[in-house]
């Protein structure tokens, strides 16, 4: 991902150089046509780039969660359903004191019972349910949870860089920018005709 931001970065750059540089040689349409053209090269680039950031994440993103599942062994198993009947037949201040229980002696199978099924058939809230998931995970497996967590940092920055890249594009490629581009090429056509009628005259 941090070759897609390296890529995205230089594309940015290059297009800045064409935006804030006017070449002595070119005239004004042919300089807004660079702008205008650039500005579709930038567009697609960061297109490009945003998709394969998404990709990198949903691919990494799997792999980690996949050691998450591992390392914790939160994989709800065939004694799911008989624990969470018992659970759901608990007070919730029995369910949480449960909870708490396995989470500090490390008992996967009632964890898994009642962290990876939906949160209402164990009888638990679903955000309390995600909150002890996480810190479940934090406790056994700290390392993958800072990996997850680098990788979605990662990803935020990479999709932040392709958003202004497209909004400096979508800027350059707005209807009046194209409008100026027209009127600039048709005023160089006009005085070219003119310049070969003086000519001939």
């Amino acid at each position: 991902m941090l070759g897609e931001m390296t890529r995205m970065a230089l594309a940015s750059e290059a297009f800045d150089v064409i935006l804030t540089t006017r070449d002595p040689t070119k005239t004004e349409a042919s300089h807004l046509k660079s702008i205008h053209d650039a500005s579709k090269k930038l567009a697609g680039a960061a297109a490009k780039s945003r998709a394969e950031a998404d990709r990198i994440l949903s691919e990494a993103g799997y792999a980690i969660g996949q050691k998450l599942r591992e390392e914790t062994k939160l994989t709800d198993g065939p004694r799911g359903p008989e624990i969470r009947s018992a659970l759901r037949a608990m007070s919730q201040a029995d369910r949480n004191s449960l909870l708490l229980s396995a989470m500090k002696s490390k008992d996967s199978e009632t964890l898994a019972a009642m962290l990876d099924a939906p949160a209402f058939l164990a009888g638990i809230d679903r955000e309390h349910q995600a909150t002890m998931r996480a810190t479940y995970e934090e406790q056994v497996a700290p390392h993958l949870v800072r990996e997850m967590g680098a990788l979605l940092d990662t990803h935020q920055s990479a999709v932040a860089m392709t958003r202004a890249a497209e909004r400096a594009a979508q800027e350059a490629q707005k209807a009046d920018a194209v409008h100026k581009i027209s009127e600039a090429e048709q005023a160089a056509i006009n005085a070219m005709k003119e310049l070969d009628a003086a000519t001939r005259s």
